[in-house]
């Protein structure tokens, strides 16, 4: 169970970041048209992701994999998962890898490249302001509807908190987020660093532990927060592994990443992801993860497993300046809180 009582400005920073990844998103994007011809293709030019039932010894899981012509090349023994791949290049049967025994599901590793992502972020020049104020600060309504100065100012929150941010990357050089971001992990190339290249793990650290009061950008919603980044990549696999690592290495647990229905990668995903959300909850440690900005009742994953299919995972809903819900968000019953999401300034890159 999820610890119960969690340092003020956690709760909210998690709760910040989770919704305003919804408007900043970097939208993994894809249509069910073609998916059958992509399927097919991954039989021969992609590793596959296969699920197991339970997690028999070394030789009895390559002795399951060899029977349908795959090796494995990556595993995941905490969420029961193994990649593999084509023995020898040669091709091999998809469908059978389903009906080995001790296999609960299989499916193509890969995902929909995501997109840069789209949000107001606060790009200010370096040394276009020193000392005093952030010069974005104005402009971050979203601080006071949640109450933070406040919170700040009680002098009650000073214990550090690690956050890990599952995304993709942190750039631990930017002038908001120096001195805030810790080692982390890179989950596409273990042992490889966690800059980021695409932009929206930034924005999400910004949003959470930007340096406040040093004249540049903005101010983040738990000044006390250390960022750990966790680089993930186009892969469900990633995904899990870097959620497993986080959950082991950090405090709060926030990713505001998601797998839409429409996608043909879903159905592993779904599999894969909820067993890795349950990870993360069943080790005390509280995950955030953002309902996604498809502006229906989608069933995106992560989120969609809030409620009764993950116990105390936290999927938060985007709102707008005026309190209500901003219509680029997703919704549904399994949605557990709502917070400002709507143009939201961050760090960009």
């Amino acid at each position: 169970m999820p610890r119960a009582c969690l340092p003020p400005a956690s709760l909210l920073l998690a709760v910040t970041l989770a919704a305003a990844g919804c408007s900043a998103q970097p939208r993994l994007t894809g249509a069910a048209a073609g998916g059958a011809a992509r399927l097919a293709a991954a039989a021969t030019s992609e590793r596959w992701l296969v699920g197991l039932e339970g997690w028999p010894a070394p030789a009895a899981r390559a002795a399951v994999m060899g029977r349908a012509g795959v090796r494995v090349v990556r595993e995941l023994p905490e969420a029961r998962l193994v990649v593999v791949e084509a023995a020898g290049g040669r091709a091999f049967n998809p469908a059978l890898l389903s009906e080995l025994p001790g296999v609960a599901f299989a499916g193509p590793d890969r995902l929909t490249p995501r997109e840069r992502p789209e949000g107001t972020r606060a790009e200010v020049r370096p040394g276009a302001a020193v000392g005093g104020d952030d010069p974005y600060r104005r402009a971050q309504w979203y601080l006071s509807t949640l109450g933070l100065p406040r919170v700040w100012a009680s002098g009650k929150v000073t214990r550090a908190v690690r956050v890990a941010v599952v995304d993709s990357g942190v750039d631990a050089a930017h002038v908001d987020l120096r001195g805030v971001v810790e080692p982390g992990y890179n989950a596409i190339a273990p042992g490889a660093g966690t800059g980021d290249a695409n932009g929206h793990g930034t924005m999400c650290a910004g949003l959470i532990a930007a340096v406040g009061g040093n004249g540049y950008g903005i101010h983040g919603a738990a000044p006390n927060a250390r960022i750990v980044p966790v680089k993930v990549g186009d892969t469900v696999s990633s995904l899990v592994d870097g959620l497993t690592w986080a959950a082991s290495n950090a405090e709060v647990v926030t990713m505001s990443l998601s797998v839409k229905p429409t996608m043909p990668e879903y159905p592993v995903a779904q599999e894969a992801l909820k067993r890795a959300a349950a990870l993360v909850v069943g080790k005390g440690v509280p995950m955030v993860c953002s309902l996604g900005n498809t502006g229906d009742a989608s069933r995106n994953v992560p989120a969609a497993f809030a409620g009764n299919e993950v116990p105390h995972l936290i999927a938060v809903a985007a709102t707008t300046k005026q309190d209500r819900w901003a219509t680029f968000s997703t919704y549904g019953a399994w949605c557990s809180l709502a917070a400002p999401g709507e143009t939201v300034v961050t760090t960009g890159i």
